[in-house]
């Protein structure tokens, strides 16, 4: 009877920002918000706070992200390889200002069929370096022939970069050499391929290159938790997440539409983990009318009916976290703290100008 929602970015990082955050209505949020216990620990990336929530753990280095997400895809053997894994996600680069831009594939359309051809000439000509593997048109993998150089998190994950400048991102070549040189020969392919030249001319985004994070072996998801899991359950669509309940044998459903959905379809009270990520896309590309649009469809399905249930006493507790510019915001809210009416509610606007206030 006990349910933690896992929102990125639910804060928008600007509190001046009135076509983001004025007049904008949320009545079940501001309520939770105001009535929870508050707790903020540092900036952190959204997948740790995904691998925290569920209990993975494993003591000999970072969580294998892309082993993990790879587990968690529709139709995955889980566990192709005991070679390392690294994510390979397509993205476009540009420069602007001279500063290299990054915008990841929400921000350009590709078919799995071009997905499979870039694919296809990738493996065909950097085969002495490994092998790529497409699960989805948007979520790529690499399986290297050997350890390339460079630690695990020489990439950041693709969540904190999409959007963003990334030349002070990149691996150093002198510390990074086979994964530098890699990602430039996957890019001059990428380039000289005749599909992207067509996108070009076409008017689209090319795909000239991948963004490589998260590396680790296929081998430690099959019962590497070095602790019991958190949550039984795990809702959602994100196959990272998804993975991450396999290897802490916690059941992973497909997130419902709302929380209507949920509570009608669970005969008990649910308890467990729920990711929902629709804010994360419109905060990282600065899109405020994305983002108030995407808010309030969470009131609607989300937050307003977990109030509902929280004060009848369907369920007993409900946590809010989110990995934001402010830190990791953390709200903690039980059936009596809905009656704690001296706790003023705020707006969304006051509650980041408050966090923000709090950094300087």
């Amino acid at each position: 009877m006990h349910l933690s929602l896992l929102i990125p970015e639910l804060i928008w990082p600007e509190p001046r920002d009135q076509e983001a955050l004025g007049g904008l209505d949320c009545p079940a949020l501001t309520t939770l918000l105001a009535r929870g216990r508050f707790a903020r620990q540092p900036v952190q990336a959204m997948e740790s706070l995904l691998v925290t929530e569920s209990s993975f753990s494993r003591a000999d280095g970072p969580p294998p992200y892309g082993a993990l997400r790879l587990a968690g895809e529709r139709g995955s053997s889980h566990g192709e390889s005991t070679r390392p894994c690294y994510c390979a996600d397509p993205v476009h680069l540009r420069f602007h200002d001279d500063h290299l831009l990054l915008a990841d594939s929400s921000r350009f359309t590709i078919s799995m069929d071009d997905a499979r051809a870039l694919e296809s000439e990738l493996n065909s000509r950097l085969s002495g370096f490994g092998r790529f593997h497409v699960a989805s048109p948007d979520r790529w993998y690499f399986f290297p022939d050997e350890e390339l150089d460079g630690e695990a998190d020489a990439f950041h994950p693709l969540s904190t970069v999409s959007g963003r400048r990334i030349e002070h991102l990149l691996p150093v070549a002198g510390k990074a050499r086979t994964l530098h040189r890699l990602l430039n020969e996957t890019q001059m392919v990428l380039h000289q391929h005749p599909l992207n030249q067509a996108r070009e001319i076409a008017g689209l985004l090319p795909v000239n290159s991948v963004w490589f994070w998260g590396r680790g072996r296929c081998r430690p998801v099959n019962g590497s938790a070095t602790s019991e899991a958190r949550h039984r359950n795990i809702w959602s669509n994100d196959p990272l997440a998804c993975g991450l309940a396999r290897a802490v044998s916690a059941a992973a459903h497909a997130l419902p539409e709302s929380a209507h959905s949920l509570l009608h379809e669970s005969a008990k009270a649910p308890s467990g983990l729920i990711v929902l990520d629709p804010l994360s896309r419109p905060v990282q590309y600065e899109h405020s009318a994305a983002y108030r649009a995407a808010l309030e469809d969470l009131e609607k399905n989300w937050f307003s009916p977990l109030c509902a249930a929280l004060s009848s006493g369907r369920i007993r507790e409900v946590k809010l976290s989110s990995t934001t510019v402010y830190g990791t915001l953390n709200w903690t809210l039980k059936r009596p703290d809905l009656y704690k009416f001296w706790r003023t509610e705020k707006s969304l606007a006051e509650i980041a100008a408050t966090l923000a206030k709090a950094l300087r």
